[in-house]
């Protein structure tokens, strides 16, 4: 196990250091600082003398937002802007980075394992599980510096402003980390199930797109009939789905729930354990060779 953990942070600075001298993740990362600012902005703009109503929120000239007012109503969206626009902000300018670094990771997974890359490291000290951990840990250091940059950001933005985080950005802000780890195990467990670096992409695509659909659809409020099925399939697909573990933590924090947060916030650690685990053994059984 210590040979495996010391290969595994050597490939993962390697990894670290491709990923530095490469511009995808500086493009995506100004991609989400600026989501994040143009969610502030927007908010500051639409302050009146009463705060923040249904008829301010009209103001809110965003694809993404009037999508939500659209779908979920003026309810839901004067509840993501409570605390302020932080929780939402932080949400938004997360999307980006961490779903390239969740794709990137399904994808240079699944292509190494096809050319026989990762065939030429394991003949050294170093597995296919050590490899698995060495995208994770690449992954979440990355996601380290993201969510340290943008903590920086809005604590920024928040006293140039005069205006406040939010207990409910902070308790969102220590979970999102928990959550994307888990949606990087799903990437790296679609790389282990699958042929090549195309199917990969397109199983970890899948699986996000089931997820937060169905999370979606559970609170459609135009659409009835999906609503009532897609509550149905959720019940059987919750316990595998990190966005189920990432509203029901927030929800919990809504209703004065601590420890329910910190039982999803934990579920979130298991389900991530168990991906792990069965990557190891589906690599260890079908070999690192795509």
């Amino acid at each position: 196990m210590k040979t495996r953990l010391h290969a595994a942070k050597t490939i993962s600075k390697r990894m670290l250091l491709e990923m530095f001298i490469h511009p995808w993740f500086y493009i995506f990362l100004t991609a989400g600082l600026l989501s994040g600012l143009s969610v502030i902005l927007m908010f500051l703009e639409s302050i009146g003398s009463s705060g923040v109503t249904e008829v301010i929120l009209g103001k809110l000239h965003n694809p993404y937002i009037e999508l939500l007012l659209t779908s979920f109503g003026p309810t839901f969206l004067v509840k993501l802007f409570r605390e302020g626009p932080f929780f939402f902000a932080l949400c938004y300018s997360c999307f980006p980075v961490f779903m390239y670094l969740s794709m990137s990771a399904a994808f240079k997974f699944g292509y190494e394992k096809n050319v026989g890359a990762l065939e030429l490291i394991v003949y050294g000290p170093a597995d296919g599980t050590s490899y698995v951990m060495a995208t994770l840990l690449k992954n979440i250091i990355a996601s380290l510096i993201y969510l340290g940059i943008l903590f920086l950001f809005f604590a920024l933005a928040a006293l140039l402003n005069n205006l406040v985080l939010g207990s409910t950005f902070f308790f969102a802000f220590f979970l999102i980390f928990f959550f994307v780890i888990a949606l990087y195990c799903f990437a790296v467990f679609s790389s282990a199930i699958s042929d090549g670096p195309a199917s990969a992409l397109a199983i970890s695509i899948i699986f996000y797109i089931i997820f937060f659909s169905l999370q979606i659809g559970a609170f459609q409020i135009v659409q009835q009939d999906l609503r009532y099925y897609s509550s149905i399939i959720s019940n059987i697909l919750q316990w595998i789905s990190p966005v189920y573990y990432w509203y029901k933590g927030m929800e919990a924090i809504e209703y004065g729930n601590i420890g329910g947060y910190f039982i999803n916030l934990l579920f979130l650690v298991l389900l991530s354990s168990l991906l792990l685990t069965a990557s190891h053994f589906i690599l260890k059984k079908r070999g690192v060779r795509g």
